[in-house]
């Protein structure tokens, strides 16, 4: 997990029009790694924690309108953790740049 959220750093670097390499996103991230890690993890587990008790109340029932449901909180639950991803990526870009 911490290797992953060390390379998006990437693609955060990538939007802002400033593309670097992995190497120098390791060595960018270097002290606030296990943090990174830490946030990631606790929003993945806030996405975890709304989606999951939403299914289970479909489990069990058939039909379109369940299936149309299901899509709907997967989808939501996928947007809301995208924000939030996308305000960690953010906060880690503008920190970066202030170290730097």
């Amino acid at each position: 997990v911490m290797a992953l959220t060390r390379v998006s750093v990437v693609v955060a670097y990538g939007v802002a029009g400033e593309p670097i390499g992995l190497r120098d996103a390791f060595r960018l991230t270097r002290s606030m790694a296990y943090r990174m890690t830490w946030v990631h993890i606790i929003v993945a587990t806030l996405a975890l924690v709304i989606v999951l008790p939403l299914m289970i109340g479909f489990e069990g029932h058939e039909g379109t309108a369940v299936s149309i449901g299901l899509t709907l909180v997967n989808t939501v639950a996928g947007m809301l953790y995208l924000i939030f991803v996308t305000t960690l990526f953010g906060f880690v870009y503008r920190r970066l740049k202030e170290a730097a």
